[in-house]
């Protein structure tokens, strides 16, 4: 197998080569490696770097966080400390919303009462974001 590589970036895998402009240049790939175009190339190959993280979403929906909080087991939990609350506000929000901001009060509420990171908070959006019915 034959890399085709430009300024330093495989562009195109190919069993063998075929004539190509100066610019471009066909490297052997060793028997061992899996390259695929997007991968570098400067005198070794490298495999191309992990993408990026996706996004936390701002806003999910508030069906979707109950669900994610029942797969998780925090569901019964987290209506306990609704039922328990004398903030009307968050059982409003509880009961009649329709989205969950990240940044919301109700959140953050849920998360410090819940003993949740901001690690884990974010995990439950980006779960509650992959949700569909």
């Amino acid at each position: 197998m034959f890399a085709l590589v430009f300024n330093e970036q495989v562009i195109q895998v190919e069993d063998t080569t075929f004539p190509v402009a100066p610019a471009l240049q066909w490297i052997e790939i060793p028997s061992d490696l899996n390259v695929t175009p997007g991968w570098t190339y400067d005198g070794a190959f490298h495999a191309p770097p992990a993408p990026p993280p996706a996004p936390i979403p701002f806003q999910v929906p508030m069906w979707a966080v109950r669900t994610v909080l029942q797969n998780d087991g925090l569901f019964d939990q987290a209506q306990t400390l609704i039922n328990e609350t004398s903030d009307v506000a968050l059982k409003n929000v509880w009961e009649y919303g329709n989205f969950a901001d990240r940044n919301s009060r109700a959140i953050n509420v849920l998360a410090i009462e819940l003993g949740l990171t901001d690690a884990q908070v974010d995990q439950m959006f980006i779960d509650a974001n992959n949700l569909s019915v």
